[in-house]
């Protein structure tokens, strides 16, 4: 079912999570939870693979894939910290690009 969701959205990197989706009937959105699955993070700052979880963060980016329906994909990004230098950083998406609260397939759309 998650693979369908996917598709249906747009996205098509296989690291995403659908956790929940549901329609909230005021506003006539649809809202989806998402995540990414955990891989190994290298420290941008020094290199270093040993990483863990500092935190977790939830973004809104605003996903119009649908004409007739607006979608809001509520991303739980993750913040990891490098056991080695102690600087924290943010796990790469491939679907929002950075400090944006849209996505790439809404970009696309409104540029064509």
């Amino acid at each position: 079912m998650n693979n369908f969701i996917q598709n249906l959205l747009g996205i098509e990197d296989e690291n995403v999570i659908i956790d929940d989706y549901f329609t909230d009937n005021t506003t006539n959105t649809l809202v989806v939870h998402i995540s990414l699955k955990r891989k190994q993070q290298i420290c941008p700052q020094c290199g270093s693979i040993h990483t863990h979880i500092h935190s977790h963060h939830q973004k809104k980016i605003i996903h119009s894939n649908f004409t007739s329906q607006k979608c809001i994909l509520l991303y739980n990004q993750k913040r990891y910290e490098c056991l080695d230098c102690e600087a924290t950083f943010l796990e790469t998406n491939y679907f929002a690009l950075r400090h944006n609260r849209i996505s790439d397939v809404t970009l696309n759309c409104i540029l064509k």
